[in-house]
């Protein structure tokens, strides 16, 4: 006899973000880590898949998490694996389901977003929205235009993110003194439209048709999750609330208790001392084979002046032995454009000389200002180089998407190395709201180096790594799919 499986989202908040697509064209889910976000989320891709003309796509504005272990791609396996003659196509990232519906996965952030062209969805999710810009949220709209005569609609997960613009787009939602959503407001609709790139709001549609009369209302409901709302996920991981509560003071208010109000500006600076390990560099070069990867990172300055930024040049590398970021070396200075070309040379004969097990592999570079000619000059004479193009438009919020890698401790510096002590002070005087602190000597707040290091630790480089291959056995493990299996979805009708 065939086996019937019932699939549905707990009871609560997770059930109304699943039906939430019947009364409100954008749906944001979230507040705060483990409430259930990402399992609702692929399941509200699921109620449409009997019908073959159903497109939906999730979006992820970090490819690596997208893809790796407890991501997105590996929530929807669990629960889309269970449908008889549903297939994933690995290689381009969809499930096609026995309709012919498609279920696609695609990393999407602002360099990237022109690539969406030609795509028609009829449901779109973003997973983590803080992860992207607002231009290229509000693009992906262009592309919700589906066949399939389903409702069109978005769903988004996110996290607490003080400078992000999803804190002001939830503002109505959330309270302004304490940080924490209003309860009575969570589950509510609004409805907004957006005029020269601002957004204008009203508690009914027919007040913005009034107002506005050329433009087409969308109406937005915010739900608050909180991990007690996951009850199935306590069950098997009780320990999970410990786990939250072990956070610094910033990352607890904000991933435990839901704060939008707080970040690491209020307790002062964002980076410290403590958070860096060190190592001793002249012991690490005489261990063969220790480092396996290195690279340079250039974050470049147009002017010269006393008042002016700096050029940096970082010299990173990784082992084969852990997972951490080694800062070998980093030159912090004021430098004219035509002197810039002999010290990359200079650096780049150096240390490749000195790491002859693992040579850098070229030149990282920012593509802006002086940059552009930089990566030319660079390129033709021969050196490998690389243009490094940001997600994030402001350096907080570059810094937020690394910053739990030098939290844990994850970023190793050289000892007794003269430039560490000014490298240490100026991440110890960046703050989040971008007002740093002076550091001795200066006219001006500085933050090349750290914007540096943001750099070295960013997807676009760390993705570009090929694996290492370090023997052992290439065997897989083939599992089976029990295919006589019935699945019944339980599709919420109304609340």
């Amino acid at each position: 006899m065939s086996e019937i499986i019932t699939i549905s989202p707990q009871e609560g908040k997770q059930s109304l973000f699943v039906a939430s697509h019947q009364v409100a064209d954008i749906t944001v889910y979230g507040g705060s880590a483990g409430g259930g976000k990402s399992w609702g989320l692929c399941f509200s891709a699921l109620q449409f898949v009997d019908n073959p003309n159903y497109r939906g796509v999730f979006f992820r504005g970090d490819k690596s998490s997208l893809f790796q272990g407890g991501g997105l791609w590996d929530e929807a396996n669990k629960i889309y694996s269970k449908f008889k003659g549903a297939k994933p196509l690995q290689g381009d990232e969809i499930w096609v389901f026995p309709s012919g519906a498609e279920i696609h996965f695609r990393y999407l952030d602002h360099n990237n977003k022109e690539k969406l062209k030609g795509t028609q969805y009829d449901f779109i999710g973003f997973d983590e929205l803080t992860e992207y810009t607002i231009d290229t949220f509000t693009y992906a709209f262009s592309r919700l235009r589906g066949s399939s005569g389903i409702k069109s609609h978005v769903k988004c997960t996110t996290n607490p993110e003080k400078n992000s613009w999803v804190r002001d787009f939830l503002d109505w939602w959330i309270d302004p003194i304490t940080g924490y959503a209003i309860p009575e407001r969570s589950g509510k609709i609004r409805w907004f439209v957006r005029v020269g790139g601002n957004f204008f709001w009203a508690n009914t549609k027919e007040e913005l048709i009034q107002e506005y009369p050329s433009f087409y209302p969308k109406s937005v409901m915010f739900i608050r999750a909180s991990v007690e709302d996951n009850q199935e996920m306590l069950k098997m991981n009780p320990e999970y609330i410990a786990n939250l509560q072990m956070q610094d003071a910033v990352e607890y208010a904000k991933l435990c208790l839901g704060n939008w109000n707080i970040d690491h500006s209020s307790y002062g600076s964002c980076i410290k001392e403590d958070d860096f390990s060190w190592y001793n560099l002249d012991t690490t070069l005489q261990r063969p084979g220790f480092f396996t990867q290195s690279y340079f990172v250039v974050d470049t300055a147009s002017k010269i002046n006393s008042w002016n930024d700096y050029t940096t040049i970082g010299l990173y590398a990784k082992s084969r032995w852990d997972k951490n970021w080694y800062l070998v070396n980093m030159i912090r200075k004021r430098i004219r454009f035509d002197e810039l070309l002999k010290i990359v040379l200079s650096e780049w004969t150096h240390w490749r000389e000195i790491l002859s097990d693992a040579p850098p592999m070229g030149f990282y570079v920012e593509d802006k200002q002086t940059g552009q000619s930089l990566i030319d000059l660079i390129r033709s004479i021969g050196v490998p180089v690389f243009a490094l193009r940001t997600k994030q438009k402001d350096k907080y919020t570059r810094l937020c998407a690394v910053q739990g890698y030098i939290k844990n401790q994850m970023v190793m510096l050289p000892q007794s190395k003269n430039w560490t002590k000014v490298f240490i002070e100026e991440c110890e005087c960046f703050r989040a709201d971008l007002e740093h602190s002076l550091m001795r000597g200066e006219t001006k707040p500085h933050d090349d180096q750290v914007d540096n290091l943001v750099y070295a630790l960013c997807d676009q480089i760390n993705n570009s790594f090929k694996p290492l291959k370090l023997g052992g056995s290439s065997d897989l493990l083939a599992v089976s799919r029990n295919n006589n299996r019935k699945i019944k979805l339980n599709i919420l009708t109304d609340y």
